[in-house]
């Protein structure tokens, strides 16, 4: 049996436009911090206790980190390059859920990074 060419198309994309998550760690206010396409773009979003559910970057992140060691901080790559791999930096300090990007650094190629809530490593 043959499936009609719509009937392909309706499963393609069930598959494509179903969100993916990734644990990336439980923050100071026992939140689970994760990273998901839900939205329409991969961010980083928190769950609380209580069910409730708060996207944390609101922009397209392009790599993330854990949450930090003393789980007050996540970092996150922006991609600046336009698909040239090119990032910048960004923080999410989960105290107070403030986003930072650093706008002035110069964009660099990102392979991987890890962040202990005071300092950022990465290469």
């Amino acid at each position: 049996m043959v499936l009609p060419i719509s009937k392909i198309v309706k499963i393609v994309e069930s598959l494509v436009y179903t969100p993916t998550y990734t644990l990336l760690g439980i923050d100071l206010r026992n939140r689970v911090v994760y990273e998901t396409m839900e939205g329409g773009f991969k961010s980083i979003w928190a769950l609380d206790t209580d069910g409730s559910r708060k996207r944390l970057v609101n922009r397209i992140v392009h790599w993330t980190s854990e949450v930090s060691k003393d789980r007050s901080r996540i970092s996150f790559t922006v991609d600046v390059g336009n698909g040239r791999e090119l990032q910048i930096l960004g923080f999410v300090y989960l105290t107070n859920d403030k986003e930072v990007v650093l706008e002035g650094m110069e964009p660099v190629r990102v392979l991987g990074f890890a962040d202990d809530g005071k300092v950022t490593a990465f290469a």
